[in-house]
């Protein structure tokens, strides 16, 4: 990864990580938290779409702007219930689309085209079909069924963080009381104040612990101050990546300790294979997209050789090898001024 690259994930580790350097050093048991397991306090309102999604959701992320959507079934539909009250299509802002909607094929093809002008770059779109659309022997489909997806958007890879950070070295970390408040050095800044974010750096975070202060008191050469987590956008002037990142062996390090087991990277020549999948639960050949499936050996090779599992008791030991196939990260995170926009991390592999 490119050092912009890099400098945009700290970014997110120190936000993620916030406020729990001085709960390490205040506590007995350190505090953990990973982005996955980042929840949002209800009391803010800033709109955040697509941080967590259920996984029985049907949604499908980098779509073109152009995207035609084309659903097959096991037979022919009734003309005269493919309306635009039947089937509709809305943006995130839960506005209609006015999309074109036809039948194909002898009824067996639903085909839904995208708006004149296509649909607006990385924007969350989703269509709807209730369970009026019938069959021409006027059986009703299975059920509703809702399709989400995501249009792509340029690639981008920008980070401005807040200028009114203010950063604090470990040099400068005078104290870490029982409580939890901190006793910092007043060259941090000269005038300390509630509401401010600080970043923490020590031997221990080197890349950083973002803690927002609640309360200051002012001693002679120290400032006392109580903190809390910061909120995720209040690090940022501006976030924007939009990229695919592919992992590679290099994002890997295991612990000297750790014994009877190895990662290498592994590749071969792609083929792409056009094949039909349904992405639906029914059971009666209903909403089938086909799909490009790719048949590939890139990625990376695990191998355990008495790689021990399980407690002490129950202890077993592993050998064998997992191939973990072309893993990547697809990352899309907007944030402004006005708070989190968009964000979603979501990683891809096949085993």
């Amino acid at each position: 990864m490119t050092k912009k690259v890099w400098v945009i994930i700290f970014s997110i580790v120190v936000i993620t990580g916030g406020f729990l350097f001085y709960k390490g050093m205040g506590e007995k048991d350190p505090v953990t938290a990973t982005a996955a397991e980042m929840k949002v306090k209800e009391k803010e309102k800033e709109i955040i779409r697509d941080v967590e999604l259920n996984p029985n959701t049907n949604i499908h992320r980098g779509v073109k702007v152009d995207k035609v959507w084309s659903f097959s079934f096991d037979r022919p539909l009734k003309k005269e219930t493919v309306t635009s009250d039947i089937i509709s299509v809305t943006d995130e802002e839960e506005n209609g689309v006015p999309v074109a909607v036809e039948l194909l094929k002898g009824g067996k093809t639903l085909e839904i085209k995208p708006p004149e002008g296509n649909y607006k770059e990385g924007t969350h779109y989703k269509i709807y079909v209730t369970e009026d659309l019938s069959y021409e022997n006027g059986k009703k489909i299975d059920g509703p069924y809702t399709l989400q997806f995501i249009t792509e958007r340029k690639e981008s890879e920008e980070a401005k963080l807040n200028k009114e950070i203010v950063f604090v070295k470990e040099n400068q970390i005078e104290k870490v009381n029982e409580d939890g408040s901190l006793e910092l050095d007043k060259s941090v800044k000269k005038n300390l104040s509630t509401g401010d974010i600080v970043i923490l750096h020590t031997r221990e975070y080197p890349d950083g612990k973002a803690i927002k202060i609640t309360t200051v008191k002012s001693k002679i050469g120290s400032y006392i101050v109580t903190v809390e987590e910061p909120h995720f956008a209040e690090l940022f002037e501006e976030l924007d990546i939009y990229k695919t990142y592919e992992i590679t062996g290099s994002e890997f390090t295991l612990n000297e300790d750790l014994q009877g087991v190895s990662v290498e990277e592994v590749a071969s020549i792609p083929s792409d294979t056009l094949i039909a999948s349904s992405n639906s639960p029914s059971k009666n050949g209903e909403f089938k997209l086909p799909q490009v499936k790719v048949e590939s050996t890139n990625g990376l090779l695990f191998t355990f050789k008495d790689f021990p599992v399980g407690k002490k008791k129950s202890k077993a030991l592993l050998t064998g090898s997992i191939h973990v196939k072309n893993p990547q990260v697809e990352t899309d995170v907007k944030i402004g001024l006005k708070g989190i926009k968009k964000m979603s991390l979501v990683s891809k592999s096949e085993t």
